[in-house]
């Protein structure tokens, strides 16, 4: 059963509303608010993790190894390698806000935010962890198969926890 309120709209004038629409803006605007919140967050991690300890990185920093060896075989100067994936960040976040007020969309794009996230975050954490105290970018420790395994594991749980949540909450009515 629907219950209608009256509610004001411009102008003085009042027009009947179901409360389930008051509701779906509610859910709506929490979603804002976690979209915001975690995109914020992520992007404070992205760029302050390797920020926080530059004084132990060398200059530039490996970014990119080996599959067959392991070994580090690219590099990036050590603002490019915290600003680029806040880039790539911010465009998924963006994505997202423009998707979010699509029904349909809504689940799936809070997964790509979730997976997004811990995925640029693990990412970031272990370049960081790799390249910590070593002299020069061709010195720099490996990202093992393990790592790289974990990371994506814990992103596609993000992922689906996020997209799930999304469709749970509301979010694709």
């Amino acid at each position: 059963m629907l219950e209608r309120v009256r509610a004001p709209v411009t102008d003085g004038v009042w027009q009947e509303r179901d409360r389930r629409d008051e509701q779906g803006d509610d859910v709506r605007n929490r979603a804002v608010w976690g979209v915001a919140g975690w995109g914020a967050g992520v992007l404070a991690l992205l760029v302050g993790l390797p920020l926080a300890v530059a004084g132990r990185l060398p200059d530039p920093v490996a970014t990119h190894w080996s599959g067959d060896s392991g070994a580090p075989d690219g590099s990036m100067g050590l603002w490019a390698a915290a600003l680029f994936p806040a880039v790539v960040w911010v465009v998924v976040v963006a994505a997202v806000a423009f998707g979010i007020g699509r029904a349909p969309l809504r689940g799936w794009a809070l997964g790509a935010l979730g997976f997004g996230g811990v995925m640029l975050a693990g990412t970031q954490a272990s370049i960081v962890r790799a390249n910590l105290d070593a002299a020069e970018w061709r010195q720099a420790g490996a990202v093992n198969g393990w790592g790289v395994a974990v990371v994506v594991a814990v992103a596609l749980l993000a992922g689906f926890g996020a997209a799930a949540l999304g469709r749970r909450g509301g979010a694709s009515r």
